[in-house]
């Protein structure tokens, strides 16, 4: 619980047999809460700093929920950035969890005899020797789309479902899309996916991704692809990386709305109600995670001017994106001589 105020829910909760850490982010009622004895043996421990608040809530997950109080929400530009930071994404987790539940437990009802007649993607089976490329919807997209194209035949193209419309109307034709998507906004991706190009489904994915593309639509889940970023573009990514030999470009998934949010042709409006949205915050910290689990990788992230890169990840700028490229697949032509 993060905002305990003058402790009635958090006594409530206690009394009912739960387990509870109260984290109190305004010194003065945390003061209040001394001098009204909230002990631990009633309703936990309160305690502050932003490490214990990290800590505590890095491990959430299934059984386990972070209520923040409204008014912490409310006053939270009079606390210290990090701590303001860290409180945002734990509210946009616990919105995106609240929207979406619903959403995942219809999908995987409704997925469920199909789901179980899908291959199980074989990564061994699928190997590539050409450099990977992941790509997102992201504005960078759109600046890098004509070096995709030109050198579309050495590149084995992986696309989060987001970013199909924009590369079809190019003329880019994805070898592998990921569709992580559970939202409706996913069958209108998939309506502009080529014949030839293969799927790679979740048990939550929109329905429409499985009955896409009959005999190209493998089956995966979070044992295979890093999944809990809650994005298909570091899913994507991930699957690019396993597929070719430990070098990366990310296109499209700067993961900032510094220049917009999406690329030209992707066929999604903005969820959010203001600019520098915690959301993308949320996932570049799962993007680090996922960079850092990889760290013998090369993975470069394309990035516009004046955005910082994701820590693990080499920045390359759209604008030499083309050169970056055309380098790498030199070297490798040249290593395999």
């Amino acid at each position: 619980m993060i905002g305990v105020g003058l402790g009635y829910l958090a006594r409530e909760l206690a009394s009912r047999g739960m387990s509870i850490q109260c984290y109190e982010p305004f010194a003065d009622l945390t003061l209040h809460l001394e001098t009204a004895q909230l002990q631990s043996g009633d309703a936990g421990e309160v305690f502050s700093g932003l490490e214990l608040l990290a800590d505590a809530t890095s491990g959430v997950g299934t059984g386990k929920r972070t209520i923040i109080a409204p008014y912490v929400l409310a006053l939270q530009s009079y606390l210290p950035q990090p701590l303001r930071e860290l409180i945002a994404e734990k509210h946009v987790l616990t919105q995106s969890r609240k929207k979406y539940a619903p959403i995942i437990k219809r999908n995987i009802d409704a997925n469920l005899l199909l789901w179980h007649k899908l291959p199980k993607i074989q990564l061994s089976a699928h190997q590539s020797p050409k450099l990977g490329v992941a790509v997102g919807a992201g504005p960078t997209l759109t600046a890098c789309v004509e070096t995709l194209c030109a050198a579309r035949s050495k590149l084995l193209l992986v696309a989060a479902s987001g970013a199909v419309p924009a590369l079809m109307s190019a003329g880019i034709e994805p070898d592998w899309i990921v569709v992580l998507e559970s939202s409706d906004a996913a069958e209108r991706d998939l309506d502009f996916v080529s014949p030839a190009s293969r799927l790679v489904v979740f048990p939550w994915s929109h329905p429409a991704a499985l009955e896409c593309n009959r005999g190209l639509v493998f089956a995966a889940d979070e044992d295979d692809l890093h999944t809990h970023s809650g994005t298909s573009g570091i899913a994507a990514a991930d699957l690019a990386l396993k597929l070719t030999n430990r070098e990366l470009f990310l296109v499209g998934m700067e993961l900032s709305d510094a220049d917009g949010e999406y690329a030209t042709g992707a066929l999604r409006e903005s969820a959010n109600v203001a600019r520098s949205a915690p959301k993308f915050m949320v996932m570049r910290h799962a993007a680090e995670e996922w960079a850092l689990q990889n760290d013998m990788c090369s993975i470069m992230q394309v990035v516009p001017s004046g955005v910082a890169p994701v820590r693990g990840m080499e920045p390359v700028l759209a604008g030499d994106f083309s050169n970056a490229l055309h380098s790498r697949i030199s070297a490798r032509i040249q290593a395999s001589v």
